[in-house]
């Protein structure tokens, strides 16, 4: 699964939710069809695509216009999508996932 390197933006959240919807599709299937190491890094991404959308929301006095309110309104939207995705992620990181000590250390360290 590979993801645009743009963060942030709505083709790269897009193609995450996509990739989620298959990998859960799979993992109902088989759950030997999904790769840790996919979960990781998809872990991995959404977590500094969470870190970088809570860091763009400007602060209230910083507000001035009309431009400001409907970009804060869609990076809330974005913190949504991405929130949204971490869930499916972690519903898809099993205990095969957590067993791994590969993948183990960096899922803590998240």
């Amino acid at each position: 699964v590979t993801a645009p390197q743009a963060s942030g933006d709505d083709s790269s959240l897009d193609s995450i939710s996509f990739a989620l919807i298959v990998l859960k599709t799979l993992a109902e299937v088989q759950k030997n069809f999904v790769d840790p190491y996919v979960l990781l890094r998809i872990l991995q991404r959404l977590s500094r695509d969470l870190g970088l959308a809570v860091g763009a929301h400007p602060r209230q006095s910083q507000r001035t216009d009309s431009d400001s309110a409907v970009t804060s309104s869609r990076q809330t939207a974005d913190v949504g999508a991405v929130i949204s995705n971490i869930k499916a992620v972690l519903e898809l990181i099993d205990e095969r996932v957590m067993l791994s000590a590969d993948c183990k250390r960096p899922v803590t360290q998240i």
